[in-house]
């Protein structure tokens, strides 16, 4: 596995550089009109169930190659770490929606994206913090989703069915703040962050076209 840093631009902030050079790609997934519907809680209980089994596609293996590559690089344990997994909780979601198992087959959008990832996995390992970065942000806005969500379904109070959009509950803030503050502390090379950077605008782009195949379906 390749970890070399061509340059080092430890005085670098990292997430200004990702929050500047993704925003457009942030804000077409934002519009988008499946995010809007589910902001709105107006997807089909079929189609939530679909999403969580797209999302766990997406996190599973995101997660697994984030933790072997803590093991090659213990610096990045500090960003990443068992707390921070997400794929236990879409499945415990899953189960507790009485749905089918999350490995169900995926909708195109997300089988490219999980090759896209899992190539990088082997050539640019640490670009996958450009995924987790939109993964781990999306944690901000989505446990507003999980109230609307819960009306929606008549689901419990107590997170069962949405911990997954609500993974941090009132702690949010600060597990947010930490993971900012772990990532503008590590000492990555120039190529590296344009490699984040990149694979991040991508992510951004894989979340809005999973959102438009499942417009596709809640309108089928």
């Amino acid at each position: 596995m390749n970890t070399t840093q061509t340059s080092d631009s430890s005085g670098t902030n990292v997430m200004q550089v990702l929050r500047d050079a993704t925003a457009e790609h942030h804000r077409r997934a934002e519009r988008h009109e499946f995010q809007k519907e589910f902001v709105r809680g107006r997807i089909p209980l079929s189609v939530y169930h679909t999403w969580l089994r797209q999302m766990h596609r997406v996190h599973e293996s995101l997660e697994w190659r984030l933790e072997a590559l803590v093991q090659e690089r213990r610096e990045l344990a500090s960003v990443f770490d068992i707390e921070r997994r997400k794929a236990p909780m879409i499945v415990d979601d899953l189960a507790f929606l009485d749905s089918s198992e999350p490995a169900s087959v995926p909708v195109l959008a997300t089988a490219r994206f999980v090759v896209y990832r899992d190539e990088l996995a082997e050539t640019d390992p640490v670009a996958l913090l450009g995924a987790f970065y939109v993964m781990e942000g999306s944690t901000n806005g989505s446990r507003f989703i999980a109230a609307s969500v819960r009306k929606a379904y008549d689901l419990p109070d107590d997170g069962r069915g949405t911990s997954y959009l609500d993974p941090y509950g009132d702690r949010q803030p600060d597990m947010w703040k930490l993971f900012k503050v772990a990532m503008k502390d590590l000492a990555l090379g120039e190529t590296e962050v344009g490699s984040i950077v990149a694979t991040a605008c991508n992510t951004f782009d894989a979340v809005t076209a999973i959102g438009e195949a499942l417009v596709c379906r809640g309108n089928g």
